[in-house]
């Protein structure tokens, strides 16, 4: 089978995801589990060590560096880096030795990649801008059978001053828009779902519309985190735990009930609480009798946070009211959700409505003070 070099274009920022994207790239936000959105466009690599799959990195970039040091040394995944991301895919176009699919990690896909390289070893004619619509978003990308006229594409393109060769988001646009004027278009089906994952709202519901087709859910888990893995890492559910309609990722704890939710990795939920239709990510401690309903947790920096609890005993967050909006982001938050950040310690017995917000790093003394948030309420310092 004839092969193509995957080039992966780093997503920067997505102001819409808050508190979920706070403190890295989008392409690094954790998403089903177990799992970064990054991963599922380097999942080629996974199956087959025959494919090149480049990633073009800041040299700075130390968060996404080690990451892909540490989870695909044994693939055939290359970190290009450097100080201008424009140059650093020069280096690549010259170092690969076959057609190119250059793409940005921004949404969420699911592919079928041999027959999307059938389907793109079929254009004829030249470089393509590819791209794939769906009702969650839409697909772009760069299909590059002609690698010296792409070159001098680029390097013309670099006349101009006005942009940040260390922006991943810049970067990207302009290689698109350089193409979009350069190139014929060339819609793929191979690209089976496509989800863009833009706001908080488009996050949550992507999880939990997973929760009723638990098939395609543990299909897009095996992407990343085959079955057999999963069997050697423990998931804990006491003789008082209930877990109904949910997703449970390794080296969790269950002694509470657990309702139409995703559970991340590390996670404990302690006896009497209960979980109705939320996403905890990964290193939380959820107390004795703490409710959280219609809530998405986000993951904490420590292992530690899975033995203190980060929400205290008989705290009520979120409800199950499916209406109103966040005054501070109605078009983000709203329709009952709720957003708490990073590190944030929600004390003993706080309550908190739907549609609220609660930012990363907010402190606890804070909360204390506030004891409270009612409907559609942020707390913002």
């Amino acid at each position: 089978m004839e092969k193509i070099t995957l080039v992966v274009m780093i997503k920067g920022r997505e102001k819409g995801l808050l508190s979920v994207a706070e403190g890295r790239n989008k392409s690094m936000i954790p998403i089903l589990g177990n799992a970064r959105l990054v991963d599922y466009y380097l999942y080629p690599a996974r199956i087959d060590d025959q494919f090149e799959v480049f990633i073009n990195v800041k040299s700075d970039d130390v968060q996404i560096k080690d990451y892909i040091n540490f989870h695909y040394k044994d693939y055939s995944v290359k970190p290009f880096t450097g100080d201008n991301l424009f140059d650093n895919l020069s280096k690549i176009i010259r170092h690969a030795k076959t057609d190119m699919l250059i793409v940005q990690a921004d949404g969420f896909i699911y592919w079928d990649w041999r027959s999307l390289i059938n389907e793109l070893l079929d254009i004829k004619g030249g470089n393509r801008l590819i791209y794939a619509n769906s009702n969650y978003g839409n697909f772009r990308g760069l299909y590059i059978s002609e690698k010296e006229s792409f070159y001098d594409l680029l390097r013309s393109g670099l006349e101009s001053r006005d942009i940040e060769y260390q922006d991943y988001d810049a970067v990207w646009e302009r290689l698109i828009s350089l193409s979009d004027n350069a190139y014929l278009k060339a819609k793929v089906k191979s690209i089976e779902e496509y989800f863009g994952l833009k706001t908080v709202r488009e996050y949550y519901d992507f999880h939990m519309n997973l929760l009723d087709d638990m098939e395609k859910c543990y299909r897009y888990v095996s992407l990343y985190y085959n079955e057999e893995l999963r069997e050697k890492e423990d998931i804990t559910v006491t003789s008082g735990g209930i877990v109904k309609g949910s997703y449970i990722s390794p080296s969790s704890y269950i002694e509470g009930e657990v309702d139409c939710s995703f559970i991340f990795s590390n996670v404990k939920i302690s006896k009497g609480a209960y979980i109705y239709k939320s996403i905890i990510m990964g290193n939380n401690s959820i107390a004795e009798n703490a409710r959280l309903e219609s809530v998405i947790l986000c993951d904490g920096d420590e292992l530690l946070q899975t033995v203190l609890p980060r929400v205290g005993e008989n705290a009520i967050l979120g409800d199950r009211s499916k209406s109103g909006y966040n005054r501070n982001y109605p078009e983000y938050i709203f329709g009952g959700i709720s957003l708490v950040g990073s590190n944030v310690d929600i004390p003993r017995g706080f309550t908190m409505a739907g549609n609220c917000y609660i930012p990363s790093n907010t402190g606890k003394l804070l909360l204390k003070e506030k004891k409270k948030l009612v409907n559609g309420e942020s707390l913002i310092s």
